[in-house]
């Protein structure tokens, strides 16, 4: 029998809840705030079956008794379960080492940002931690997963995501930015809290932190492709991982050269903007000098937000009024 839209509806948001525990915590379900992703070779193939089954339950509602509104809903619900269980087949965390978006990059900033609003939430925040820990120790088995696969990660991103490591492992674990939170007033010992968070980070997230670092190090850089190499078309099914993450973050069926094509002629486009702003504003059309000048001319800078807000408002009204 074909399922209810709306129950339907319901289970792929805790499905997605589920699977993105973060994200989910970030948006005030502080039911998931004990959790952190699991990156497994075994979560992930669960997490792709389980969104091909909503996708095809999704396509099996039929238009019948369906408003639009409804079709739209039962649409998008199709595509979202297809798009992120054809990503997800791409296995990308075999590879993806990255030094900006990498999470020894992105704990720091995310964790400071999980509302922590009763002493549940905040006793909650130790298993995270140790959800952590387990995902640098996965990361690990994923990069090994993928050298014996010849899917391997550029070697400047391994070096890179490495010192990083070094330089966070080398601080004492007092200084540790996983410890930058703040204990909600209704935690009744706010020491006594902070001691199992700190037992937590040193214990399970700095000892697989070192784990993934050594592993970086020792079994994943001698294998990096070299710069002239870096990009995903030189893996052996680069293409196919292109077309699916352009179908992922932009919902179109562009070839990797197209979306190339298309950022070209944007930054040709505002080239030709910034010559014409330029000439009116600085006096000049070389490019080299209107940029430093807006880098580095104190006159063109706001100084303080009240500048900053009127200009927004200024930029929105002349928007609309285009």
């Amino acid at each position: 029998m074909p399922d209810d839209l709306e129950s339907l509806a319901r289970d792929y948001y805790d499905f997605r809840q589920r699977t993105w525990p973060t994200w989910a915590h970030m948006n005030g379900e502080y039911g998931y705030a004990d959790r952190f992703e699991d990156l497994s070779r075994e979560a992930e193939d669960r997490q792709i079956a389980e969104a091909r089954s909503f996708a095809h339950r999704a396509e099996a509602i039929a238009d019948v008794d369906l408003d639009r509104e409804q079709r739209i809903s039962r649409e998008m619900l199709a595509w979202d379960a297809t798009a992120r269980s054809d990503f997800a087949e791409s296995r990308l965390a075999e590879l993806d080492v990255d030094p900006i978006f990498g999470p020894q990059a992105m704990l720091p900033v995310t964790l400071p940002k999980l509302g922590i609003p009763s002493a549940e939430v905040a006793e909650a925040m130790v298993g995270k931690m140790q959800g952590i820990g387990r995902m640098f120790r996965d990361l690990a088995e994923r990069h090994r997963e993928g050298v014996a696969r010849g899917r391997t990660p550029a070697r400047f991103a391994v070096d890179a995501t490495v010192a990083q490591l070094d330089a966070w492992l080398a601080a004492p674990v007092d200084d540790d930015p996983l410890l930058a939170l703040a204990a909600p007033d209704e935690v009744a010992d706010p020491a006594a809290w902070r001691s199992r968070l700190r037992a937590a980070v040193d214990g399970r997230v700095r000892p697989a932190m070192a784990v993934y670092r050594d592993v970086l190090r020792d079994e994943i850089a001698p294998q990096g492709r070299p710069d002239d190499r870096c990009g995903l078309q030189w893996l052996a099914d680069g293409a196919d991982t292109y077309a699916r993450t352009i179908r992922f973050y932009t919902t179109m069926p562009f070839a990797a050269q197209e979306i190339h094509d298309i950022g070209l002629a944007q930054v040709e486009s505002l080239a030709r903007e910034y010559r014409e702003l330029g000439s009116e504003v600085l006096g000049t059309t070389d490019l080299p000098t209107i940029l430093d000048s807006l880098r580095s001319d104190p006159e063109l800078h706001h100084t303080d937000g009240g500048e900053i807000v009127a200009a927004s408002k200024t930029a929105l009204a002349k928007a609309k009024a285009a």
